[in-house]
């Protein structure tokens, strides 16, 4: 925003000055207003004067911001006006044939995020950010930090301000065989914004997005994603996607008027597809707060997953409910996840590899952390796994319990390697039956030796020792005081 009002500034500035008639007077004056408001490695070319329309051949400055620069190059600037509109501070149009940007590497810091965003949009606020009829940039290009995947990418802008609001489209032309992309957006004078995302000659909308700012600092928003036309956008960007099919609607709230802005978003989908996982349906609810400056995003209880119908590589889902109830926080260049404890993640109708199994309940009791690459999963001694009703053609077992009896690390690396801490697990006691026999386990203790892999391949070692077994079958009843037994094996086969 300090660079919108500084180029308003040189723009009204500027105008002033023509009664001089002279451009070498009128590139004086704009540099050394740019200079006044902070700018340096200040460049300024006049190509031409009247009474209406002032033609600038180039503008160049770069302003400090947030420990960098904020480089501007501007080529073939023009200003149309009217000589009475000048006293009121506004012109009518600005047309930009080239605006190159260069970003910060760091985005600017203080704050939260979000604080002053709803108010921003409220009122006629920008009217008066915007003394101007209509702002045109035939090419627009993007360079340094944050900039993501636009950076160098051709970019064109066309805005148009009025009574009733403020219209812009925002376009980016791709290769010659990709459809273009463009962005359009609405702003009401009531404070309404409407944003969508559109792509083809024939402007098919691929998202949606209606953002109302409320009182008392309060911004609410719905939206519409269409997932199999982000194959459209992801060819701008040599990006290949997986297989994407349905469409996801959903709505949310920003509360900003406190130091912890309150948040809540749902999302709601009938069928499903991502690469090989299809879905029937999907609900999503997220409610929450943003703390210590956006550094920790707690979600509360009511934050809750969804799915039913779930089917994957190799196994299907009937049902599952996963409670979100969690603390996300920046910990130096660390990202945290905490669940808290006492909520299950619970699992039904699930069927794999020929097993069934009615109910799957996890106690996540777990702190993941995400460093340079890095990800680390930290299990607690509270974390616990139970299986309900586990069964294979005429072989069954009422349930089993496992949970490790120390904390356990399992690191995942780049380049799919994984590896798993050496440790002690505990398997309770189960019974496995079948026609006419059965296997009676008293708890099993799991002394993992080594565990890891990379992609598909897998080495582990384990040592297995139980207090008491028995063995029958109608005939006769086999009691074993004690059972070990050492396992070694990979995937060589």
């Amino acid at each position: 925003m300090r660079a919108i009002k500084i180029l308003t500034l040189v723009v009204l500035a500027v105008l002033l000055l023509l009664v001089a008639g002279r451009d070498h007077l009128l590139a004086l004056g704009t540099a050394q207003l740019l200079r006044m408001r902070g700018a340096t490695d200040v460049t300024v070319r006049v190509d031409r004067v009247s009474l209406h329309r002032v033609r600038f051949d180039t503008i160049a400055f770069s302003l400090p911001l947030a420990g960098d620069r904020l480089v501007f190059r501007l080529h073939n600037l023009s200003a149309t006006y009217a000589p009475g509109s000048l006293v009121a501070g506004r012109v009518r149009d600005v047309s930009i044939d080239s605006l190159a940007l260069r970003l910060p590497k760091q985005a600017t810091t203080g704050g939260s995020p979000a604080s002053g965003l709803p108010l921003s949009l409220a009122g006629t606020a920008w009217q008066r950010r915007l003394p101007l009829r209509r702002l045109t940039i035939r090419r627009l290009r993007l360079a340094g930090g944050r900039t993501g995947m636009l950076a160098g990418k051709d970019l064109s802008l066309a805005m148009t301000a009025s009574d009733r609001g403020l219209h812009a489209v925002l376009a980016l032309a791709g290769p010659p065989d990709t459809a273009p992309l463009r962005l359009r957006a609405d702003l009401a004078k009531g404070g309404s914004l409407k944003l969508r995302l559109e792509t083809g000659q024939e402007a098919t909308t691929v998202s949606r997005l209606t953002l109302d700012a409320g009182r008392r600092g309060r911004l609410t928003s719905r939206f519409t994603v269409h997932l199999d036309r982000l194959a459209r956008i992801a060819a701008l960007f040599n990006i290949t996607l997986p297989r994407l099919g349905g469409t996801i609607n959903g709505s949310g709230s920003l509360a900003t008027g406190s130091d912890t802005p309150a948040f809540s978003l749902a999302l709601r989908s009938g069928e499903l597809n991502i690469s090989s996982l299809a879905v029937r349906t999907m609900v999503l609810r997220l409610e929450g707060t943003v703390r210590d400056h956006g550094r920790e995003i707690a979600l509360a209880d009511a934050s809750r997953l969804t799915l039913t119908n779930v089917q994957g590589p190799g196994f299907t889902a009937a049902g599952m409910d996963l409670p979100l109830a969690s603390a996300w926080r920046r910990q130096g260049s660390a990202l945290v996840l905490a669940p808290r404890p006492g909520r299950q993640w619970t699992l039904t109708g699930l069927a794999a590899a020929g097993w069934r199994c009615a109910t799957l309940r996890l106690d996540p009791a777990l702190t993941l952390t995400r460093r340079a690459g890095r990800t680390t999963l930290s299990l607690a001694r509270a974390f616990r796994l139970q299986a309900g009703s586990i069964s294979r053609g005429d072989l069954h077992m009422d349930g089993l319990a496992l949970a490790p009896r120390q904390r356990t690390g399992i690191v995942l690396r780049p380049g799919k390697q994984w590896s798993a801490d050496p440790g002690d697990w505990l398997l309770d006691r189960l019974v496995l039956s079948g026609p006419g026999r059965s296997l009676h386990l008293q708890p099993v203790t799991v002394a993992i030796g080594r565990m890891e892999g990379a992609g598909g391949h897998w080495s582990a070692r384990a040592d297995l020792q139980s207090q008491g077994v028995i063995i029958a079958d109608r005939k006769r009843r086999l009691p074993l005081s004690r059972l070990a037994v050492h396992l070694e094996g990979d995937d060589s086969g």
